[in-house]
């Protein structure tokens, strides 16, 4: 079965490069982004090769365009940046540290993967402005540091297509988790974070400290046990919720949160399961919410111009549209019931009719062409659904807040 497929030269395509053109011609002169090339091959149309380097010549809001290679460990700074790899290219970080954003600005990610280091390789604190982070991966192996990523201090983290895995230990005494959020409001979609697996006892898959976080189609998994003898280890947490102030809440839509499985002994007692989740501190809450997790993804970067495809997934006759803004939401605010809203009230919704109840029900691609546009823009994107009353007794249809994406447009000359 294929999904519906709205063509190119249908209104959907005109629809979007409409309402993108007129988002950017509404924006004030400053908001066109100034992009620096970075390639470690220089090759063609290079700026920089080194991203440290770029990173040091930018002005807050520049957008750093980054080809294949492999580029060490960053750090940003009190500045707000758009790290964009292109597309199809492998970048690769050692590790990133992003701190002492302003409320006035804002720091996008997306297509940056991690290459195990000596040192933690996502690490945000003091973020009042918006940070999203799309499309990347870690996987720690036996680096000798295990925590792929610690949030301390940020307004409004989102976090879309994620996969972080804990290292693997061998000593009884190593069991870090394999994220950490503390003080924070995090949105976190379509992600996976899975502990470390150790020898005795798997690690923990996410930590919430005094922070509010939204699980949205997320998995978290406590790591695997591992050998001993003659007892094998135990599966690890699959969450911990603490803190100190009692503010500790997290809210999951769909995905799961599981303890990881434990060894088989060689000849002992078999590891037991993780616990799914623990509270310690003053604890919080936990509360798993029934409806379906809705996704809407786009690809990025983009040229002007150039033809891409925007894909649609919910509950068979939802009607969707898409909420466009130049900037996301200063702060993650979650709307109980239907999910977090990361983008500003004054968000441009552009619609693209309902998702079919034929052939692959409930999955719409839409094929498109970006705006052309004259200079380089970013878009911050969420898909909204509005589904028929859920049951005889609801007065209204039901709204849910789907996956966010960001997008970067690209001058065709680039």
């Amino acid at each position: 079965m294929t999904p519906l497929r709205l063509p190119l030269g249908s209104l959907v395509r005109l629809s979007l490069a409409c309402a993108l053109a007129l988002a950017a011609f509404a924006l004030s002169a400053h908001a066109q982004l100034t992009v620096r090339v970075v390639d470690k091959a220089n090759g063609a149309g290079t700026d920089f090769t080194k991203l440290e380097d770029a990173i040091a010549a930018s002005s807050d809001g520049d957008l750093l365009l980054i080809r294949a290679g492999y580029y060490g460990a960053q750090v940003v700074d009190g500045m707000g940046l758009v790290l964009q790899a292109e597309a199809g290219a492998d970048v690769r970080l050692g590790s990133i540290v992003v701190q002492n954003v302003g409320a006035a600005q804002r720091f996008a990610m997306r297509g940056i993967d991690f290459v195990a280091d000596e040192t933690i390789p996502l690490r945000l604190a003091n973020n009042a402005g918006p940070v999203w982070i799309e499309d990347a991966e870690y996987f720690a192996g036996f680096a000798p540091v295990s925590t792929a990523l610690d949030a301390d201090d940020c307004d409004a983290l989102v976090l879309r297509d994620v996969v972080l895995h804990g290292g693997t230990f061998y000593e009884p005494s190593s069991y870090p988790p394999c994220a950490i959020v503390t003080n924070s409001t995090a949105a976190i979609y379509s992600s996976d974070l899975t502990g470390g697996d150790g020898n005795y006892v798997g690690q923990t898959g996410l930590v919430v400290y005094d922070s509010l976080v939204t699980l949205y189609g997320t998995f978290v998994r406590g790591g695997v046990g591992h050998g001993g003898f003659p007892d094998a280890g135990a599966g690890g947490t699959g969450m911990v919720l603490t803190g100190t102030l009692g503010t500790t809440a997290v809210e999951r839509v769909k995905g799961g949160v599981v303890g990881g499985v434990g060894a088989p002994g060689y000849g002992g007692t078999p590891g037991s399961t993780g616990p799914s989740t623990e509270r310690t501190g003053t604890g919080g809450t936990y509360t798993a919410l029934l409806h379906k997790a809705h996704t809407y993804s786009s690809p990025s970067p983009i040229r002007s111009g150039d033809p891409t495809t925007l894909t649609f997934t919910g509950e068979p006759g939802d009607l969707v549209w898409v909420a466009v803004a130049t900037d996301p939401a200063l702060l993650t605010a979650t709307v109980k019931g239907i999910g977090p809203l990361v983008l500003p009230m004054g968000a441009q919704l552009i619609p693209f009719g309902s998702l079919p109840t034929t052939g692959t029900p409930g999955t719409l691609v839409v094929d498109v062409n970006a705006p052309a546009l004259l200079g380089t823009f970013s878009f911050y994107t969420q898909g909204i659904f509005l589904g028929p009353k859920n049951s005889p007794l609801a007065i209204a249809p039901h709204i849910s807040l789907g996956t966010p994406s960001q997008i970067h447009v690209l001058d065709a000359s680039l």
